[in-house]
C-alpha cells in the first residue's frame, strides 16, 4: 500500500493536538499563520475549524506550525473587494 498524504512535510513528530486535522497535511510550505481559520484568543491563537468540527474551544496552537487539510488562505489586510 501506497502513503499518498504528504505527512512528511512535518519535519518534526506530527501530534493532533487541537488542529483541525493532522499539521503537515496541507499544502506544500504553508502554515497556520496565514489560514484564515485562525482565530485570536488573548495573546495566543486557537483554530476556528478545530471548534467549527468538535464544538469545543481548542488550546493554543502554534502559527508557525505546518497548515492541515483545512488551510484556507486569509485575505490580504490591504485586498480590493
Amino acid at each position: 500500500m501506497e502513503n499518498n498524504l504528504p505527512l512528511l512535510n512535518v519535519g518534526g513528530k506530527a501530534r493532533m493536538g487541537c488542529y483541525a486535522a493532522f499539521p503537515g497535511t496541507g499544502p506544500l510550505d504553508a502554515r497556520c499563520s496565514g489560514c484564515a481559520h485562525q482565530s485570536p484568543d488573548g495573546s495566543r491563537f486557537v483554530c476556528g475549524k478545530y471548534k467549527t468540527l468538535t464544538g469545543r474551544k481548542g488550546s493554543p496552537i502554534d502559527p508557525g506550525s505546518p497548515a492541515c487539510r483545512y488551510f484556507a488562505t486569509r485575505p490580504a489586510f490591504n485586498a480590493r473587494r
